[in-house]
């Protein structure tokens, strides 16, 4: 699987190099881009979920919580943005909206990743950097 996410990534970098996600000027371009910036920020969030995980090793009742977590709140984030793309099911927008909400949620779970479990209530510098 991360065999298969790792070459995904590579792929679509290699594909976005000769897209100009700046200045798109097609809704095909537009959701091209859309795509990548999904895949880009999904995994950011497997790293910072992974580091958490790490960071945590020795608390195995965490750690299956933590993962418990995730998996609902993957399934939450797949229920809420079909029901965005249900809203504007009319609409030729409704792909691009769905795939907002998508990359929106998983950007917003990363930093309260990193805000929960990568960070110290001291001075400390955090384990990873604001994702932000």
């Amino acid at each position: 699987m991360k065999k298969l996410l790792l070459l995904s990534l590579f792929i679509t970098s290699i594909y976005a190099q000769t897209l100009d996600c700046k200045n798109t000027n097609t809704t095909y371009n537009t959701m091209d881009c859309l795509k990548i910036n999904i895949l880009e920020a999904e995994t950011v969030l497997n790293k910072y979920f992974t580091e958490s995980k790490k960071r945590y090793a020795y608390d195995t009742k965490l750690i299956s919580l933590m993962d418990e977590s995730q998996k609902r709140w993957l399934s939450y984030r797949e229920s809420e943005c079909s029901a965005v793309y249900q809203m504007w099911i009319e609409g030729s927008i409704r792909v691009i909206v769905a795939g907002n909400c998508r990359l929106d949620m998983t950007k917003k779970r990363t930093h309260e990743i990193w805000e929960t479990y990568l960070t110290y209530q001291d001075s400390t510098p955090p384990i990873l950097k604001n994702p932000n």
